[in-house]
């Protein structure tokens, strides 16, 4: 099994050494792929507009039919929103790519299960919703911290 580990953290104060890779490196090691792994490591913001790279490799290679199973740590991490996520996801799908995420093993895009599908368009949506929280919360954060350096 030729397999793809996605990983990524949005800021350098992030470490993927430190959550992502062990836990996923553990999962693929469990499931017997580990002959043929290949690691595509990012450190970037996954906002829109910005480049992912590595990102870009890995669906190349499954593209080329070089990769059999994409497994990510979270969901969060392999797409910026929903739409994206579901883009990505049906791209492997047309490279006859299977997609896993370690943290969540009942997301699965197995032919064989027709759950697994929904399930991930499920969360998929949940991971957009979720980074929406985040950026409500960090523009709070500005917003407080203007007004109080504003007020000295």
């Amino acid at each position: 099994m030729r397999c793809a580990i996605y990983a990524r953290v949005s800021t350098d104060k992030q470490d993927y050494d430190d959550t992502q890779l062990p836990d996923v490196r553990d999962f693929v090691y469990r499931w017997g792929w580990e002959t043929e792994v290949t690691e595509y490591v990012e450190k970037l913001s996954g906002k829109e507009g910005v480049r992912r790279p590595q990102l870009d490799k890995l669906m190349e290679a499954a593209k080329n039919g070089k990769i059999d199973v994409v497994v990510v740590w979270k969901l969060d991490r392999f797409g910026r929103s929903a739409l994206d996520t579901l883009n990505n996801l049906k791209l492997l799908e047309a490279y006859h790519a299977r997609f896993v995420v370690s943290s969540m093993p009942s997301i699965d895009t197995d032919d064989r299960s027709p759950f697994g599908v929904f399930v991930r368009t499920m969360f998929a949506a949940f991971a957009e919703l979720e980074r929406a929280f985040i950026v409500e919360r960090t523009q709070g954060g500005f917003k407080a911290y203007r007004r109080l350096h504003a007020s000295g």
